[in-house]
């Protein structure tokens, strides 16, 4: 019956040890405070995990698959460069399908979500 128990349980006890064990370390490194709140440095470190989040949404939404390469290439320009085309977006999506707009909207939306 112990046995049934624990497969049902998942291994609790190993994944509350896993969970107690990240937060030392986040404690450790002051991006949580003793009550687990987060802190300034810790709401920096989110910031840097975003994209992380986002790409992976996206590659997840299948979204990805209906793209040329070309308009992979632009949507994944996102993630890597803070700098701004010349020309406006109603003037740059003439240039791309449906689909790379779907896409762009998809990771706009995710990214409102984040924040």
């Amino acid at each position: 019956m112990s046995s049934i128990d624990k497969i049902l349980q998942g291994n609790v006890d190993e994944k509350e040890a896993d969970f107690n064990n990240r937060n030392t370390i986040l404690a450790h490194y002051k991006i949580v405070d003793d009550s687990l709140n987060i802190l300034f440095k810790g709401k920096v470190a989110m910031q840097a995990c975003q994209d992380k989040v986002l790409l992976t949404e996206f590659f997840f939404s299948g979204l990805i698959n209906d793209l040329t390469d070309p308009e992979l290439l632009a949507v994944l320009s996102i993630f890597v460069t803070t700098e701004k085309a010349g020309g406006s977006v109603a003037e740059c999506s003439k240039h791309y399908s449906e689909n790379f707009t779907k896409a762009f909207d998809f990771v706009v939306a995710q990214a409102n979500a984040l924040i």
